[in-house]
C-alpha cells in the first residue's frame, strides 16, 4: 500500500546557523522550533560555548520555518530555509537591536526582527483588550488600519532588501492572516468578555473581509497565523452550512478540506486529520481515503507523515517480524538488526535536538544496569540531522549500548519502516526477531523492567 522510496532520500535538509557573540552572558546558545504544525514535535539544539564567543549549529529543516534563538536572558526569531548557511553577530546585552545577519537569508531575518520590534505593541493582550471593548465595526476599522501599517512597512523594506521567494510569501501571509485570524477570533473573544454565548452571531457582511484573502494560499502554509486562520475558517464554514441546511445537516469529511480548500492548504488539513485519526487508532475508517491521499498529494513531507502514522497505528503489530535494517555505528561499522537475533532488543529512536529524548537516554543508564549480563541489547537509533551532534553527545555522556545513525531524519528507511513520526519512539523485539511491544514503554516509565523481563522469559 505504501511502498517505494522516500522522495527526500537524497535531499539535503540541514541548515547551518553560525555566529559570534559580543559580551556573552551565558555558556550556551539554544535554538528551538517545532518539526511541523501537525505533530508540533519540539526540536531543540544547544551549543556549549566552552569559553568561546562563536557557535555553529546544524538544524534539521525539511521545510522553511521560524525558530527562536536564545542566549542569556534574550531571544530573537530566525527564518530558516533548507540548505542555507546563515551568519549572525550580536551583543548579548542587547540582542534584538544589535543583531546583524550575513549569508543566505540575511535580509529575510533582518526584516523579521525589524518587524517584530516595530509592531511589538500589537501583542495578544492589546488585541484581546480591543476585541473585548470595541463593537464589530470599530474593531474592523482598527484592524484594517493596523494591517495597512504593516503592509506599508513590508512594502518599504521589500523594495530595499532581497527576500527569497519563500520568505516574501511568508511575510505577506504573516500580515494578511494575522489580520484574518483576529477578525475571525473576534466572535469568540468579544462574546467571552461580554457574557455572550460564544461564538456570537455577527451580520454576514462582517465576513466580507474573507473576499480580500487568498484562502487557499500555498505560500502561507508554513506560517502559523495561517494555520490558526484555517482552523477558524473551517469552523465558520461548518457553522454557516449548519444554519443554512438546518436539521439533518451532516458535517463534511475531514472538516470540509475538499469542499472549501485546494492546493497545499487542502493537503495540510487532510494530513492533520489523518494524523489525528491514526493517533486515536481509527485507521479502519480512513484506509481508502489515505490510499487516495498518497496518490494525489504532491507534498512529500505530508505523505511521509501520514504514511508513518498509518503504519505505526495499523501496520506494525506485536507478533509480526520486526522490519530489518542496516546502519552504521559511531565507529563506522555496519550493524544489522539480524546481528542481534537470539537477544531481546530494546530499540530507542531518538535525536539530540529532542528534549524528551535526551531525558530518556540519560535515564536509561539505570535501566541498562538492571539487565547487565542478560540477553538484552539496548539499541539506539539517532535521527539527528548532523552525525557530529550525535557523536559529541555520546562522547560527552559516555553512553553505553549499541548506537546507530540514520541520516535523513524521518525520511530515513528505518524510520519509515517502523512508522516513526515522533520522538522518542520505543520498540521491543523478542529473541526470534518478532515485534513484542509496539510501542514499548519508555526507559523512565514505571513497568518498563517488568515489560522487558516478560519478553526475556519467553
Amino acid at each position: 500500500m505504501f511502498g517505494g522510496t522516500s522522495l527526500l532520500a537524497n535531499t539535503k535538509t540541514t541548515t547551518i546557523v553560525r555566529g559570534k557573540i559580543l559580551s556573552p552572558r551565558g555558556k550556551t546558545v539554544k535554538i528551538s522550533t517545532v518539526a511541523d504544525f501537525i505533530t508540533h514535535e519540539p526540536m531543540e539544539y544547544t551549543f556549549h560555548l566552552d569559553g568561546s564567543a562563536t557557535f555553529q549549529i546544524e538544524i534539521a529543516v525539511i521545510e522553511a520555518k521560524v525558530a527562536t534563538l536564545y542566549h542569556g536572558n534574550s531571544n530573537i526569531e530566525l527564518f530558516l530555509e533548507p540548505n542555507q548557511e546563515l551568519e549572525l553577530t550580536f551583543d548579548a546585552w542587547d540582542m534584538a537591536s544589535t543583531v546583524q545577519f550575513k549569508g543566505e537569508g540575511a535580509d529575510n531575518n533582518a526584516y523579521l526582527n525589524l518587524a517584530n520590534a516595530r509592531f511589538a505593541r500589537l501583542n495578544d493582550d492589546y488585541i484581546i483588550y480591543k476585541m473585548a471593548s470595541l463593537n464589530p465595526d470599530d474593531f474592523q476599522i482598527l484592524m484594517r488600519k493596523k494591517r495597512q501599517e504593516k503592509n506599508a512597512f513590508y512594502k518599504h523594506n521589500k523594495e530595499k532588501m532581497q527576500f527569497t521567494k519563500i520568505f516574501a510569501d511568508y511575510a505577506k501571509a504573516d500580515i494578511d492572516f494575522w489580520w484574518g485570524h483576529l477578525l475571525m477570533r473576534y466572535r469568540w473573544e468579544h462574546a467571552y468578555y461580554n457574557d455572550i454565548p460564544p461564538p456570537m452571531d455577527l451580520p454576514y457582511e462582517y465576513y466580507n473581509f474573507l473576499n480580500e484573502l487568498e484562502i487557499s494560499n500555498n505560500g502561507a502554509v508554513i506560517n502559523q497565523k495561517y494555520i490558526f486562520f484555517l482552523d477558524q475558517f473551517l469552523d465558520f464554514q461548518d457553522a454557516r452550512m449548519k444554519r443554512i441546511v438546518g436539521p439533518g445537516y451532516k458535517r463534511p469529511k475531514y472538516r470540509g478540506a475538499k469542499d472549501y480548500l485546494k492546493g497545499k492548504a487542502q493537503f495540510f488539513i487532510l494530513a492533520n486529520e489523518f494524523y489525528l485519526k491514526c493517533k486515536s487508532k481509527q485507521t479502519y475508517v480512513i484506509g481508502n481515503d489515505v490510499r487516495m491521499f498518497m496518490e494525489e498529494c504532491p507534498y512529500t513531507n505530508y505523505k511521509n507523515l501520514v504514511q508513518g502514522e498509518f503504519r505505526r497505528a495499523n501496520g506494525l503489530e506485536a507478533g509480526t517480524p520486526a522490519p530489518n535494517f542496516t546502519l552504521v555505528d559511531k565507529d563506522g561499522k555496519v550493524k544489522s538488526l539480524q546481528d542481534f537475533k537470539g537477544k531481546v532488543v530494546y530499540v530507542d529512536f531518538w535525536a539530540t535536538w529532542c528534549v524528551p529524548c535526551r531525558y530518556e537516554i540519560l535515564r536509561s543508564k539505570d535501566l541498562k544496569k538492571k539487565f547487565k549480563g542478560k540477553e538484552v541489547e539496548f539499541l539506539y537509533i539517532s535521527l539527528d540531522s548532523s552525525p557530529d551532534s550525535w557523536k559529541n553527545f555520546l562522547s560527552e555522556h559516555q553512553l553505553q549500548g549499541t548506537h546507530l545513525y540514520a541520516k535523513n531524519l524521518y525520511e530515513s528507511d528505518v524510520a519509515t519502516r517502523y512508522g516513526v513520526r515522533g520522538l522518542p519512539s520505543f520498540f521491543l523485539i523478542d529473541k526470534s526477531g518478532n515485534l513484542a511491544r509496539v510501542p514499548a514503554k519508555r526507559s523512565s516509565e514505571p513497568g518498563v523492567v517488568n515489560e522487558i523481563n516478560d519478553v526475556l522469559s519467553r
